[in-house]
């Protein structure tokens, strides 16, 4: 994605939604254990967003959505580390809806939650 599509991603939140949403959904599928720990970088990363692209920006969006999603109980902080990362642990309902859904499902969920 070139500096146009950075400047549209920004520029249409539900996009930021939807990346957010399909990092999750594969962080989840290919998850071996009880819990996913992640950064927003992975979030892009799983969701197959062009890494040349990514912006300070795009982080903080991704952040903004997760932060909601920590407000509401379905994500925790680990603090632990010097670099901050996100857990998402399988009693969690957006790993159920990860889990037994599609990327689609999850984007549903987590528009209904985040303002």
């Amino acid at each position: 994605m070139g500096q146009a599509g950075i400047t549209s991603l920004h520029g249409d939140f539900k996009n930021i939604l939807k990346i957010t949403a399909e990092g999750l959904w594969a962080l989840v599928k290919y998850a071996n254990g009880q819990c996913v720990f992640f950064t927003t970088k992975k979030i892009l990363k799983y969701a197959e967003y062009d890494g040349d692209s990514v912006s300070p920006v795009t982080l903080s969006l991704i952040k903004h959505v997760l932060m909601q999603l920590i407000d509401e109980g379905y994500v925790q902080i680990d603090d632990s580390r010097k670099t901050r990362r996100y857990v998402l642990c399988r009693n969690s309902l957006l790993w159920n809806v990860a889990k037994s859904g599609g990327p689609e499902d999850v984007f549903a969920f987590i528009e209904s939650v985040v303002d």
